[in-house]
């Protein structure tokens, strides 16, 4: 009769395994730091634009620059902020799907 094999001993995590999850995680942090940044210069862009037409003309000429200066803004940010989290929730997706090594 043949005696049966002990199961091996799963392996330790090798040290690249944890330099990929912080090279993931800085990652991930840098791209959230920049759309954060890029949303806050657009925002304070619209601001100074803002502050610039309501100081000078009238009324009446003022609010159709003020509405297209919020409105291109709004736009830009919401954009800019989509296609991060639409990409990052791609990468990710595709990260969980691919075999593992």
């Amino acid at each position: 009769m043949t005696a049966l094999a002990a199961p091996a001993a799963p392996a330790a995590p090798a040290a690249s395994d944890d330099s990929a999850s912080r090279v993931e995680k800085v990652r991930a942090w840098a791209g959230l730091i920049a759309v954060v940044a890029g949303d806050a210069a657009i925002a304070i862009a619209a601001t100074v634009g803002i502050i610039h037409f309501a100081a000078s003309g009238t009324s009446s000429q003022v609010l159709p620059q003020i509405v297209a200066i919020l409105s291109s803004a709004f736009t830009a940010i919401g954009t800019m902020t989509t296609a991060y989290f639409g990409i990052k929730a791609m990468a990710n997706t595709a990260k969980n799907l691919s075999p593992s090594k």
